[in-house]
This record gives structure tokens, C-alpha cells and sequence, in this order.
């Protein structure tokens, strides 16, 4: 009997890519990416132009910059005119292994043929690549400030639903003292019981609900995050955990 192998370049059925217009895999490399990659220019304009005039390396700063935005632009022409996928060219430490994926599954791939997930994660190391090829930016985060401003202001969601799944939930008195008994928390009982049991699966039930209303304020997700919606996001998380 044959068997059948598996690889990026032949899943065992087909990959989503965004070759169907009514896929979320077409509206995110038609309309998704190219927010996030207009969002990164701005991000790296606004950095540059608050260089301090004692910066000594100002100058040079500036030039590498405005070479990222113009690497930048080239790369969304790329991304909306579906151009195909070409290696990388910087020296981080994985660019072999991509280079290696490219050549091996996506050698004749492009953006809206490839997997959906595949481009997507070629566009952020892609955008990774410009900034490795500078002097000056090269361990910058263009994503940073947003992930900055989402993470202060889902402060009181976090401890929220860390208190939920960690901490005690009741308390005994006993004659000479009292004590806590802590009752079975999510985390307890996926790792306390068998999988069929009922606690287990309303504890996996528990824990996925909020995985998905927290991969909801994903920023890649978030065209344009601002903290009321991330705060009406995490609303529903905690009230259906």
C-alpha cells in the first residue's frame, strides 16, 4: 500500500490561501496587510523625525530610515500586485531556513497563491529583513508602541483572569485555625483528570473561551486599536469566563 507524504507544498488537503475572493485568507492579504504595512511607515516616520538634534548619528539615521519606508513601499507593490516570492537577503540567524522553505515549497508561489498564514509570516520577516540591513535600526520594533498601549490597557483583564484560573476560591473554618481549600482551578483539572470527565471538558470549554476573545484583540487583527474596543473586547472575555 502507497503511502502518501506530506509537506507545505502538498497538505493533505488544500491549503487557504487568498485566491478566493470570499476567503479571510483573500481579505487578509487584500486588506489586513497593507494597514499593517502602512502602520510600520508610520511608525518609522515618526521615530526618525523625533531624533534628538544632539543624536550624533542623526543624519545617518534618518537616511536608513527613509530607506526602510521606501523598502517598505516596495514590499506592499509586491504584496497587492500578488509578485512572487523572492529569498531573503539579511544575515539573522534563520534566514538559511527560509531561504530553504522558499526554495523547497514556495519556489513557485506567490502572495495570493501561497498559504494565507505562509505570507503572512513571510511579510513580517520580510519587514524584519529591512531593518536587519541597517546599521542604526537594526533591533528596532516598529510594532512596539502599539504593542505598548494594548498591553497597559489590558492590565486589569490579565490580573482578572489570572486571579480566575489560579488562585483559591474558598475558605474552611476548622476548629483551631482557619485555612484554604482550594478548589480545583482550569489548570488543575485538565492536568488532575482524565479527559472524558466533565470537569476536564468544562475546564478545555473555560480555557478556549477565552483564548478566542483574547486572539480577538490581536493587534494584527485590530486595524486600528484603540482602547475602548480592546476594553469591549475583554468585557466579553471575562464575562464568559
Amino acid at each position: 500500500m502507497a503511502t502518501t507524504s506530506y509537506d507545505p507544498s502538498h497538505p493533505p488537503k488544500k491549503a487557504l490561501s487568498g485566491s478566493d475572493p470570499k476567503s479571510f485568507g483573500y481579505t487578509t492579504l487584500q486588506s489586513r496587510l497593507p494597514v499593517i504595512v502602512s502602520k510600520t511607515v508610520d511608525d518609522i516616520y515618526r521615530s526618525y523625525h523625533n531624533l534628538p538634534d544632539t543624536d550624533l548619528f542623526r543624519s545617518e539615521k534618518e537616511q536608513e530610515a527613509k530607506s526602510i519606508i521606501e523598502g517598505i513601499g516596495a514590499l506592499r507593490y509586491e504584496l497587492q500586485r500578488d509578485k512572487p516570492f523572492r529569498p531573503l537577503k539579511d544575515d539573522l540567524p534563520d534566514v538559511n531556513e527560509w531561504n530553504q522553505a522558499l526554495s523547497d515549497y514556495y519556489a513557485t508561489s506567490s502572495w495570493f497563491k501561497a498559504s494565507w498564514l505562509f505570507a503572512e509570516c513571510y511579510l513580517y520577516r520580510r519587514i524584519k529583513e529591512l531593518f536587519a540591513l541597517t546599521r542604526h535600526w537594526r533591533d528596532y520594533d516598529p510594532f512596539f508602541q502599539q504593542k505598548k498601549t494594548v498591553l497597559k490597557s489590558s492590565q486589569k483583564a490579565v490580573v482578572a483572569i489570572a486571579v480566575h484560573l489560579m488562585s483559591p476560591s474558598d475558605t474552611k473554618n476548622t476548629d483551631d485555625k482557619e485555612f484554604k481549600v482550594k478548589s480545583l482551578s482550569a489548570l488543575d483539572v485538565l492536568v488532575s483528570q482524565g479527559p472524558e470527565s466533565k470537569g476536564t471538558q468544562e475546564a478545555f470549554f473555560e480555557m478556549a473561551q477565552i483564548c478566542l476573545w483574547g486572539n480577538a484583540t490581536d493587534l494584527s487583527l485590530l486595524d486600528n486599536p484603540n482602547l475602548a474596543k480592546v476594553e469591549e473586547l475583554q468585557r466579553r472575555m471575562l464575562i464568559t469566563s
